[in-house]
């Protein structure tokens, strides 16, 4: 899991990369240095750093082949099938979508040999589940906040856009009720909220702090 970042370290979104089902490449994610500014108790791989092309990345989690990052924990042992498939961190990926409190969960699994079993007497790969909200998603520093926009339905669309140009900002669900839009320069917007073929538009909006 991963939080990129355009400006400064995570301001922009995530992307999850689940596991493969039969890992025959052999990827690993094996930075020289500590990645900085990890959570507390994370693996010395998590982290932010600059990627290959100078990127901002956060890494929250990674499932690491155990056969190239510790090759002496299965080194002369004989191996199943399915040991061999975990040892390459072979598995799959879950992502559920919290609708009610704007939130998603990333899971990362080994394959077990009983998948029907009951759940929790399994593990995930270290590090997971990964749990982000919607704010997380697009977390750029605003200069300011426009007007508050109320509905007396409590979950409802924002959409944002520039006057007079009509370029698209941002769009999300709001499911509080209110919502105080946050614009990242100065200028004239257009803020439309409501249900696609219901939209209640507010027109030559600017900065309130």
């Amino acid at each position: 899991v991963v939080h990129h970042g355009i400006d400064k370290w995570n301001d922009a979104g995530f992307s999850f990369a689940g596991a493969g089902i039969f890992n025959g490449y052999p990827r690993l994610w094996a930075p020289r240095e500590a990645g900085k500014n990890r959570r507390a108790g994370s693996p010395k791989y998590t982290g932010e750093f600059l990627d290959g092309f100078h990127n901002k990345i956060t890494v929250w989690a990674a499932a690491n082949r155990i056969d190239k990052q510790y090759p002496e924990k299965i080194q002369g042992k004989p191996s199943s099938m399915l040991e061999k498939l975990n040892n390459s961190a072979s598995g799959y990926g879950i992502v559920k979508f919290h609708k009610n409190d704007q939130k998603i969960s990333m899971e990362s699994w080994p394959i077990y040999e009983n998948m029907t079993a009951d759940i929790s007497k399994y593990d995930t790969h270290a590090g997971w589940p990964v749990t982000v909200t919607v704010d997380q998603q697009y977390n750029r520093t605003p200069i300011g906040f426009l007007a508050p926009v109320k509905m007396e339905k409590k979950s409802f669309i924002v959409r944002l856009l520039k006057e007079p140009s009509g370029e698209l900002v941002y769009a999300r669900r709001i499911t509080k009720g209110a919502f105080r839009p946050k614009v990242f320069e100065t200028g004239n917007y257009r803020v439309e909220v409501g249900e696609p073929g219901k939209w209640k538009t507010f027109k030559n909006q600017k900065i309130q702090n």
